[in-house]
């Protein structure tokens, strides 16, 4: 389901909306129709041709176009804003934020931005130029809202 971009709150903003939670709503009465039927051969053969359709891996693009390298970005701290209250690295998924140390990155970042989307003292951001790039483009040509697309894996 859509929600607001990780990387900036410029892109899809207020998503999910009632617009997305309806179609959410309406899939799962799908769901529910298909599991209560129990034919889901068709509907796993039409995913499965789908999900095994080889895709080639996202390279991010900086404004420019040129690609982004900013595997090694991680976030800094804005250490006269940090009040050491710790829901940084309590909100970091990885573990990479240092409790002892919050300005101090021990393990991988993946920039998911929940450090700094957490941070109520704004102390945590991003400063990597490539990164800062990719995210200028992203906000320039991705601008326009995306559909809901939902998908029905077969795990057994």
């Amino acid at each position: 389901m859509s929600c607001q971009h990780a990387f900036t709150e410029k892109l899809a903003t207020f998503r999910p909306n009632e617009e997305d939670k309806e179609a959410l709503r309406q899939f799962l009465m799908q769901l529910m129709h298909t599991l209560l039927e129990n034919d889901l051969s068709k509907d796993m053969a039409v995913l499965t041709t789908k999900m095994t359709t080889k895709r080639s891996y996202y390279k991010p693009l900086k404004e420019d176009g040129t690609p982004a390298h900013f595997l090694k970005a991680t976030p800094k701290t804005r250490l006269d804003f940090c009040t050491k209250c710790g829901i940084c690295a309590t909100h970091c998924p990885m573990g990479a934020i240092s409790f002892e140390n919050f300005y101090e990155i021990i393990g991988t970042c993946i920039k998911c931005q929940a450090c700094v989307q957490s941070c109520l003292a704004k102390a945590k951001y991003f400063d990597d130029a490539d990164f800062l790039s990719h995210v200028a483009m992203l906000e320039k040509n991705y601008q326009k809202p995306k559909e809901n697309t939902f998908w029905l894996a077969n795990t057994l």
